[in-house]
């Protein structure tokens, strides 16, 4: 019995240093997986609250063409307009075709600019040119009024046949705007709400080259429109995008890394319907999923579900277990 317990020690005191090297190892493990899971959930984070802050599309609709207009400005200035004016048409199905497209919303617009011999007009709607649409008359007439002999001495019936123009297409707008404002670019924004539908109109003049009016059709606009854009432009190949509400009636907006994995994202709605007070993190299984906060005021939520960290294999310690 004596010889028993000093060889079953003599075991233990051999097999010592690599069961203490194995929790060592083990231990450094999981420290290394859960620092790699905060670092994960604090990137993770930082771009979830950048996409739930989802601002009117109106307004981000006037800034993105405001913004065109202006690098628009500074390009030809330093090229100078003649230069500019022969690839023009480019230029602004360059920017216009790709807008449509992604804001997936209807969209109709008409560009009126000098060209080298004449003034030229360029027409868009449904993400393409078209030969004309419903804003070409009313654009055509308005650029005339940007010169400002034209403007302080109009053709009689002139500003008589501009109001009508915009009146059947019912819209308003104050023609002070295509006033010259010297040095400066001029934008506008119109919102026309009926029983029927919400339009807004938007018109950008360069100094003196071309005017762009946007006729857009805001009826279908909202958070699911904004949703739908995030996903289709997110970028981030290890990790996948949601939006969801509370209701039967909203149905849910996943970026294309979900089609990787098939059910996970009822998975994840499911889970959280199943949670009283709401979260803002749930770990399924192998995934990590995080979420923006509920807010009563809007029945959108936003998240983020990315593959929960793996520790790494520790190869090197099976062989050391294999040599002791």
């Amino acid at each position: 019995m004596k010889k028993f317990l000093i060889i079953i020690a003599a075991t233990f005191l051999l097999f010592l240093p690599a069961i203490m090297t194995a929790w060592s190892i083990n231990s450094s493990a999981k420290l290394l997986s859960e620092e790699h899971k905060k670092q994960l959930e604090t990137r993770l984070g930082h771009e979830l609250r950048s996409q739930s802050q989802i601002t009117l599309i109106s307004q981000e609709l006037f800034k993105h063409f405001s913004y065109f207009l202006v690098q628009t400005e500074h390009y030809y200035n330093s090229i100078g307009w003649k230069t500019f004016s022969g690839s023009a048409e480019e230029a602004f199905e360059e920017f216009i075709s790709p807008t449509m497209m992604a804001y997936l919303l209807p969209m109709e617009v008409s560009i009126a600019f000098h060209g080298n011999e004449k003034d030229r007009q360029i027409h868009f709607a449904n993400s393409g040119i078209v030969s004309e649409n419903s804003m070409s008359e009313v654009s055509g007439l308005m650029f005339k009024f940007i010169d400002m002999a034209f403007y302080n001495h109009p053709p009689e019936g002139a500003i008589e046949q501009l109001k009508k123009l915009l009146a059947d297409a019912g819209l308003i707008f104050n023609l002070n705007f295509l006033k010259s404002a010297g040095d400066r670019v001029k934008a506008n924004q119109v919102v026309i709400r009926s029983p029927d539908s919400t339009k807004m109109l938007l018109t950008l003049r360069s100094k003196k080259d071309y005017l762009m009016n946007v006729l857009i059709d805001l009826s279908r606009a909202g958070i699911r429109t904004s949703a739908r854009k995030a996903a289709r432009i997110w970028k981030d190949k290890d990790a996948g995008l949601m939006f969801f509400g509370g209701s039967a009636a909203i149905r849910p907006v996943y970026s294309s890394w979900f089609e990787r994995y098939p059910g996970l994202g009822e998975k994840i709605i499911r889970a959280v319907a199943a949670e009283k007070h709401g979260v803002d993190r749930l770990e399924l299984g192998k995934w990590l999923v995080l979420f923006t906060p509920f807010d009563p005021k809007t029945p959108w939520q936003a998240a983020i579900a990315t593959p929960m960290p793996v520790p790494p294999r520790q190869a090197g310690l099976k062989i050391l277990l294999c040599l002791f």
